[in-house]
């Protein structure tokens, strides 16, 4: 029995937000970036791929917030 293949079509999604999205959102460059981004990626993952503009800056909005205390 041969592994399973994807099919010739597909092609795996590309995180659709860069770093100089969550910049101009006010996130500082260095751990907080990396953590914004982090989390957005994984926000992005859990909502299913979304590739809309409202979807994805809310998704950036959310990510780029402070965490609370």
């Amino acid at each position: 029995m041969g592994w399973p293949t994807l099919p010739q079509r597909w092609h795996a999604p590309v995180f659709p937000l860069k770093a100089a999205d969550f910049v101009a959102r006010g996130v500082e460059k260095g751990p907080a970036l990396g953590a914004a981004m982090r989390a957005a990626e994984a926000a992005w993952i859990a909502a299913g791929f979304p590739l809309d503009a409202g979807a994805i800056a809310e998704i950036a909005d959310t990510a780029a917030k402070p965490p609370a205390a």
